[in-house]
C-alpha cells in the first residue's frame, strides 16, 4: 500500500511565541517608551491647547492613551495565554490547575486596573477612611501604596504552592518578570511620590523617572509572557487545521 499525503497545515503557538514576543513586542514597547517620554517632556513646557490635547495621547503620565491600551491589552494576552494553560491543566487534571486559574484571573484583573485605576480608588478610599495618611507624604504621598503592599503580600502566599509546583526554568523567568514588573508599578512609583511631594516643579525630570517606571512595567510584563507562551508550548498545547488524504494503489 502506498500512500501519500496531499495537503496538510497547521499554526503552533510555537511561531506565534517566536514572532510575536521576539520580533513585534519588543521593538513597539521601545517606540511606545520613548515617545511616551518625548511626550511629556514637551508637555512640561506647557504647549498650547490643540497641542496638549494631541501630545497627552501619547504621554506615559496620563491615562486614556496609547501607553495604556499597550500596557492594557499586553497583560490582557498573559491573561489569555494562562487561560490557555489552565485549560490544558484542567484537561490533563493537573494538581496545579487551580492556580493556573487563578493566574488567569489576577492577570486579567491586573488588565482591568490599567484602565479602570482601582488601585488609585483604594487610596481614595484609604484616605476617607483613615484621614491621617494623606500626612505620611514621602514615599507614600500616594497612598494607594499603603494599600497595594500588604495586597502583594498576600497574593506571594497565596501563590506560594503553585510557584513551588512549577519547573525551575519557568518559575525563574515568571518571578523575575514579576519582580521586574513590581519593581516599576510599585517600587518606582514610590520613588516618584518622594519627587513629587519634594520637588512638585521639576516636572521635565518626573517625566523622564516616569518614562524608567513605565519601561520596567513593559518588560516585567513582557519577561513573563515569554514564560508563559513557553509553558504553554511545553503543555503541548497546539490549534490546527489539516487535512490528508490517503491514495490507494490502482
Amino acid at each position: 500500500m502506498v500512500s501519500r499525503e496531499v495537503s496538510a497545515m497547521s499554526f503552533h503557538i510555537k511561531n506565534f511565541y517566536k514572532g510575536c514576543i521576539a520580533l513585534l513586542l519588543l521593538p513597539i514597547v521601545i517606540v511606545i517608551v520613548l515617545g511616551g517620554a518625548i511626550a511629556d517632556v514637551w508637555l512640561a513646557t506647557f504647549p498650547g491647547p490643540v497641542t496638549k490635547q494631541a501630545v497627552s495621547r501619547f504621554s506615559l503620565m496620563g491615562e486614556s492613551n496609547l501607553p495604556t491600551w499597550l500596557a492594557s491589552s499586553l497583560l490582557l494576552l498573559c491573561a489569555a495565554v494562562s487561560a490557555l494553560i489552565t485549560i490544558s491543566a484542567w484537561l490533563n487534571r493537573s494538581a496545579d490547575r487551580v492556580g493556573w486559574l487563578m493566574l488567569s484571573l489576577f492577570l486579567l484583573l491586573l488588565s482591568v486596573d490599567e484602565i479602570a485605576m482601582f488601585h488609585e480608588l483604594s487610596g481614595i478610599l484609604l484616605e476617607a477612611i483613615i484621614p491621617e495618611v494623606r500626612n505620611l507624604g514621602g514615599i507614600f504621598f500616594y497612598s494607594w501604596v499603603l494599600v497595594a503592599i500588604p495586597a502583594l503580600l498576600l497574593v506571594f502566599l497565596v501563590f506560594r504552592k503553585w510557584a513551588s509546583a512549577q519547573t525551575k526554568r519557568f518559575k525563574s523567568l515568571f518571578i523575575l518578570g514579576v519582580i521586574i514588573f513590581f519593581s516599576g508599578a510599585v517600587g518606582m512609583e514610590m520613588f516618584n511620590a518622594a519627587y513629587e511631594a519634594s520637588s512638585p516643579d521639576s516636572r521635565i525630570s518626573y517625566a523622564i523617572f516616569t518614562a524608567f517606571e513605565e519601561l520596567l512595567e513593559f518588560m516585567g510584563v513582557i519577561v513573563i509572557l515569554h514564560a508563559l507562551v513557553a509553558q504553554l508550548i511545553r503543555s503541548g498545547f497546539s490549534m490546527g487545521f489539516g487535512s490528508s488524504n490517503t491514495a490507494n494503489p490502482n
